[in-house]
């Protein structure tokens, strides 16, 4: 009986070497076959003026074990380098608020005693407004029932608005100006001190026109124009898309934050702090 047992516990002893020994040669990866491969993928990424949060893609065959991919930029408007996520290196760009001048920075790219290069090229504003003022008007704006003319489908507040960088009753020439015709909630606040309701608003869509939708502003009475240097008007130039956002403080003070692409294919970055009042 224990010449028995002596040769079982020796049979299983040879079973689990043996599955050590296979586990050992068969759950391994590949073998590495050559020399490390690295190259950039995406050489160049475009980035809209706005900045945010991007990516490059680069290949790595063979890797080297113990070797990171090192991303470096000496242009600070670049920078929050990740390379958590396999084949990319992903990073923040900063907004461009410098008008009308794009800019371009080179990340380089370390990897096993390799250098290796991308650039990160970066739309402008067209035009960066800084507004002084904000004047419009107030209406109560009562819209169609689709499925029944005869009824009334909703009560919209129309907040017809003037932004623009001319200082009141100051020199229009060279001055921006944007029209904006807001559909909201209608007021309920002070009539005697009319605002504009709190959020995001987005150009409306053209087939919305006659029946124009809450938290939009239309096409046909929005636009932009500019006064030149010489004191003559350059022409309304309809939007293409645009956001406003709007806020206020404690204090009753806006914001006003209008980012916004026309017709010609300029891109307008807008802001206003300050009272709002409009007239009924």
């Amino acid at each position: 009986m224990i010449m028995k047992k002596i040769l079982n516990n020796m049979a299983a002893a040879l079973v689990l070497t043996a599955g050590v020994a296979f586990c050992t040669v068969s759950c391994q990866e590949g073998p590495i076959t050559g020399p490390a491969e690295f190259s950039i993928v995406d050489t160049i990424v475009e980035v809209p003026a706005e900045g945010g949060e991007f990516s490059a893609t680069y290949f790595l065959e063979n890797p080297v074990l113990g070797e990171e991919v090192h991303p470096t930029c000496s242009d600070s408007w670049v920078s929050g380098f990740n390379t958590l996520t396999a084949y990319e290196i992903t990073f923040t760009v900063s907004a461009n608020m410098t008008e009308g001048v794009s800019r371009e920075a080179v990340v380089n790219v370390e990897y096993n005693g390799e250098n290796f290069s991308f650039t990160v090229a970066q739309e402008c504003y067209d035009v960066i407004c800084e507004a002084v003022t904000v004047s419009g008007s107030y209406y109560t704006y009562i819209a169609k029932n689709e499925e029944d003319p005869e009824a009334v489908a909703d009560t919209l507040g129309n907040y017809f608005i003037e932004i623009s960088n001319q200082v009141k009753d100051g020199e229009r020439n060279d001055t921006d100006h944007y029209s904006i015709d807001i559909y909201a909630a209608p007021w309920t606040g002070d009539e005697a001190n009319i605002g504009i309701p709190v959020g995001v608003y987005t150009l409306g869509n053209p087939e919305d026109e006659e029946n124009p939708k809450a938290g939009t502003f239309t096409n046909e009475y929005s636009y932009y124009y500019g006064i030149d240097a010489a004191g003559e008007p350059t022409g309304n130039i309809a939007f293409n898309s645009g956001t406003l956002e709007v806020a206020v403080d404690e204090d009753g003070n806006y914001s006003l934050l209008l980012v916004a692409t026309f017709e010609d294919g300029s891109v307008h970055y807008v802001t206003y702090s300050g009272p709002v009042s409009l007239y009924k």
